[in-house]
């Protein structure tokens, strides 16, 4: 849920750090709860795919390919098309040199595809970045879906319009995946606009609109580009995100089996993500934590995305001089930074008593509770998806996603049979929970790619001092 900005060549300069294996002891979700990898049995997964939508929408089919997943248009971004020793002279300009050398230079693609909003087909965009080896031939690469970080709810705020954005798509083909990194539904990069607001933290259009913009990727990569040599090693996919991203990369995970089984997910890499959303948004309110205007921007795109914008008059206050009823969607929908109107302002000044009340004893009102429980990971009736290895990565001083809410929700999804693995960054905050463990984030998903068995699964984990730690 990370919001405001860091600099792209931080981001991409960290995941260079030295890389090691996590280890160590930690703390067993209570045995019998969970089953091992290799002895689960999925026979009982329901196979007939989940009910879309939920929480009151008019029922929905999901399409599929090939009414889905088909290439629009495309542009290459001229800046990004790099070799490798433009690349590290750029980072160590930045003072970064001591993560040289790189593996490849990069050629960076812009995309218009489709997808599909509640069944009905939409476009959105996306960034394709691939590897270009020094001596210009052919490849094969693995593949990487990125999921990203909060950057806003609306077209202006897509990834693929920033440095930033594309930098970390850069920088990981400069690290030899073929990354394919969605903008999200209401975020178009280029072309025509979107027409609506991010469905932020909704997990179905996050994952539908993100595997669609994989099948579009490799439209473009098998013939559209007649000089591009790189090629998919296959349909083994690795899931990466960050803070938003990270619950985003879970739900993609969890959908994977029904809407996108052509493919096959190898492993998820969830830093610092919100996955409890309905403990995250509570505590946030309750305790007037800095994510409070994140969990307040879900309530708004997802009462827009259930269509129930009327549930909102229950939610937020309309008194003088702030007027957060109208001032806060707005800003929602219109600026990237949305979280400016409620700049020190309490839980009281921005939430209707009523709603505040109800949180203190312990519930959700309706339409609310179903909002949250169905995008929360570890509460949605949406079952889990075919068992895959699972990087759960947490911040220790983390003021942005709650990690104590987080620890709970890394045991519940080990007791639904998924594998998780946890690192949690001693006296790291929510960014830098994700930047001072790139380093095994990177080794994590090479070892998972390699077939190496994982170690420590399902087991609490103290905090340790992860390898970017200053």
């Amino acid at each position: 849920m990370a919001r405001g900005s860091m600099s792209g060549w931080i981001w991409g300069c960290l995941w260079w750090a030295a890389c090691t294996s996590a280890g160590g002891g930690g703390t067993d979700v209570p045995a019998g709860d969970v089953p091992t990898p290799d002895a689960r049995d999925t026979g009982d997964v329901p196979e007939t795919p989940p009910s879309p939508g939920g929480c009151g929408l008019e029922p929905y089919v999901w399409r599929m390919p090939p009414e889905v997943g088909r290439l629009v248009s495309w542009e290459e971004d001229p800046m990004w098309a790099q070799p490798r020793e433009v690349l590290e002279g750029a980072l160590i300009g930045a003072g970064f040199g001591a993560i040289a050398p790189l593996d490849f230079g990069t050629r960076v693609y812009r995309m218009r595809y489709l997808t599909q909003d509640r069944g009905t087909p939409v476009e959105a965009t996306a960034l394709v970045a691939v590897p270009q080896p020094e001596d210009g031939g052919p490849g094969t690469y693995p593949i990487m879906l990125s999921f990203h970080w909060t950057t806003g709810m609306n077209d202006s705020c897509a990834p693929s319009r920033s440095i930033e954005g594309t930098s970390l798509a850069a920088i990981w083909a400069a690290a030899g995946y073929i990354t394919v990194a969605p903008d999200y539904l209401g975020m178009n990069g280029f072309g025509d606009p979107s027409g609506r607001i991010h469905p932020y933290l909704v997990g179905e259009p996050t994952a539908i609109a993100a595997w669609d913009a994989l099948r579009a990727a490799e439209e473009l990569l098998g013939g559209a580009i007649a000089d591009e040599p790189a090629r998919p090693a296959g349909r083994r996919v690795v899931l990466w995100g960050a803070s938003q991203g990270g619950h985003g990369a879970l739900w993609g995970h969890r959908l994977a089996r029904w809407y996108a089984p052509e493919y096959e997910v190898a492993t998820v890499v969830a830093s610092t993500p919100p996955a409890d959303l309905l403990v995250e948004t509570r505590d946030a309110i309750l305790e007037d934590r800095a994510g409070l205007p994140n969990v307040a921007a879900f309530l708004v795109s997802a009462a827009d995305w259930y269509r129930q914008d009327e549930a909102l008059q229950t939610v937020f206050t309309d008194q003088d001089p702030d007027h957060f009823r109208a001032a806060f969607p707005e800003a929602v929908r219109q600026r990237c930074d949305f979280w400016a109107p409620l700049e020190g302002a309490s839980s009281g000044d921005v939430f209707e008593p009523a709603f505040l009340e109800a949180l203190r004893q312990g519930t959700f009102p309706a339409p609310w509770d179903c909002f949250l429980s169905r995008n929360s990971l570890n509460r949605t009736t949406v079952p889990p998806g075919t068992p895959v290895p699972i990087l759960f990565v947490l911040a220790e001083n983390d003021s942005l996603v709650h990690t104590a809410a987080e620890r709970e929700a890394f045991q519940d999804l080990c007791r639904q049979g998924e594998s998780l693995v946890m690192l949690e960054c001693a006296g790291a905050t929510h960014q830098q929970g994700s930047l001072w463990s790139l380093g095994e984030q990177k080794r994590w998903m090479a070892d998972r790619l390699q077939g190496i068995p994982v170690e420590n699964a399902c087991r609490v984990q103290a905090p340790v001092r992860c390898l970017g730690t200053p």
